[in-house]
């Protein structure tokens, strides 16, 4: 290798890479401070660290757009993002999973079956609203009622509860997908 060509790569290189290596050790610093109480708190044994971690990347970046980002669909994106946030907060808390049961109110005896100790749930159901419920989710309401053979109104909110949350679920990932390339281009 002749003396030129490798003074002409170590020329590149500090022109592309090398004047950056303080600054690129700062960011990196900075991010491993940003992101320690993230990591700290992170487990490996369900979906919601996994989502917790997309949220704040989510958080992070649409911080970063708010403040430099003067490209014309910033504000967009930064709603999009933001909704995407909003979306795994309903995910991870199990939103709609639990909506239908905020319209019944039911009442759980556990009555002895045996000697060995063993019980038998029995519920009684205070008060239902689902009629509310029902009203609130129409289209899905039509679905489900079509789907079940049964009129059991528990039943059916029940399922919309789980259709919900299925629902959420794939609004946020098709978001995700039709928008996440887009944030950098």
């Amino acid at each position: 290798m002749n003396k030129k060509s490798f003074l002409y790569k170590k020329y590149l290189w500090w022109k592309y890479e090398g004047r950056y290596i303080i600054s690129d050790f700062i960011k990196g610093i900075k991010n491993i401070v940003k992101w320690f109480p993230i990591i700290w708190k992170d487990r490996d044994y369900d979906h919601s660290y996994t989502l917790n971690l997309l949220k704040n990347k989510l958080i992070f970046q649409s911080n970063y757009f708010e403040n430099h980002s003067y490209h014309t669909d910033s504000v967009r994106d930064i709603q999009i993002m933001r909704t995407c946030i909003k979306l795994i907060d309903k995910i991870n808390e199990d939103f709609y999973h639990m909506e239908y049961l905020n319209y019944h109110k039911s009442n759980f005896n556990f009555i002895d079956i045996d000697k060995k100790g063993s019980k038998e749930v029995k519920i009684d159901l205070v008060y239902e609203n689902f009629d509310e419920y029902f009203s609130k989710y129409k289209l899905i309401y039509k679905k489900i009622s079509k789907e079940l053979s049964t009129n059991d109104k528990f039943t059916i909110a029940k399922k919309i509860s789980f259709e919900n949350q299925k629902r959420c679920k794939k609004i946020l990932f098709q978001l995700l997908e039709n928008n996440i390339e887009k944030w950098w281009s």
